[in-house]
C-alpha cells in the first residue's frame, strides 16, 4: 500500500461558482479530492452541475478523462450556499 493510500487527503474548498470557481473545482474533485464549493446565489446548484457536466464532456472529447474522473467529480464534489461551509477546509481558494 502506498502513503498516499492511507493518508487523508485535504477538504478543499472553493469560494464562488462562476466559470473559473466551477473549474478549479472540477479538477481537485475529479482527481479525488473532498472538495467543497460555495455560491450564495439560489440558482447555482443547477448551474454548477451544468457547468461541471460541460468541462467533463470537453475532457472526454480530448481523451484527457480517466475512467474513473467522472464519477470522482460528481462523488468529491459537494455544492454549498453558506460562507460557515468553508470553516472546516484544509484549503480554500
Amino acid at each position: 500500500m502506498s502513503v498516499l493510500a492511507t493518508q487523508r487527503l485535504p477538504m478543499i474548498g472553493i469560494v464562488g461558482a462562476g466559470l473559473l470557481g466551477t473549474g478549479i473545482a472540477t479538477q481537485f474533485a475529479r482527481r479525488g479530492y473532498p472538495t467543497r464549493l460555495m455560491d450564495t446565489d439560489p440558482n447555482a446548484p443547477a448551474r454548477i452541475n451544468a457547468q461541471v457536466a460541460s468541462i467533463l464532456d470537453e475532457l472526454t472529447q480530448w481523451n484527457a478523462l480517466g475512467p474513473d474522473d467522472r464519477s470522482n467529480a460528481k462523488q468529491y464534489l459537494s455544492i454549498h450556499s453558506d460562507l460557515q461551509s468553508m470553516a472546516s477546509c484544509d484549503l480554500v481558494i
